[in-house]
């Protein structure tokens, strides 16, 4: 009788040790930053959209939870007006959804929007270059310039 209620135990002690082992795997996939890489990668760019900053950040699930995040910043020529009409129209061309995001401040030197693809969608938003922003060789010399930044999350 004893030896039944060991075993008892112990298989049970087994069964919730491995869903705990189960549960924290299936949270800390749930926190890779990989599927939103990827899904900035199957993100169309337009083509005179220079790629100047790139991150990745896993999510934490434990203590101090914090959602997974990527974002990719590009500079454009141009001011943020026309960068926000040449985006609206690259993607309308193509077919993909695009909706219009609005700050609470709402700046005038500013827009944002969301793409819609297939893996999920894209924040973006235009708005003037931040002063510590390098400047890559194509486009120095160039007065009117702006940051583009897109951003994936869950």
């Amino acid at each position: 009788m004893l030896a039944r209620i060991v075993i008892g135990i112990v298989v049970g002690i087994v069964a919730l040790s491995l869903a705990a082992v189960a549960w924290e795997a299936a949270m800390e996939r749930r926190m890779d930053s990989g599927p939103l890489v990827e899904r900035l990668d199957q993100t169309p760019i337009p083509d005179e959209f220079i790629l100047v900053d790139e991150w990745a950040r896993d999510g934490t699930w434990f203590i101090k939870s914090r959602s997974p995040e990527a974002r990719r910043s590009y500079l454009a020529p141009g001011t943020v007006d026309l960068v926000c009409g040449s985006i609206d129209m690259f993607y309308a061309e193509r077919g993909i959804e695009i909706r219009h995001t609005a700050r609470t401040d709402n700046p005038a030197d500013w827009c944002g929007r969301t793409v819609h693809i297939e893996l999920g969608h894209i924040s973006l938003w235009v708005e003037p270059i931040r002063s510590w922003t390098q400047i890559p060789p194509e486009l120095e010399g160039i007065r009117d310039l702006v940051e583009v930044t897109y951003f994936a999350s869950r």
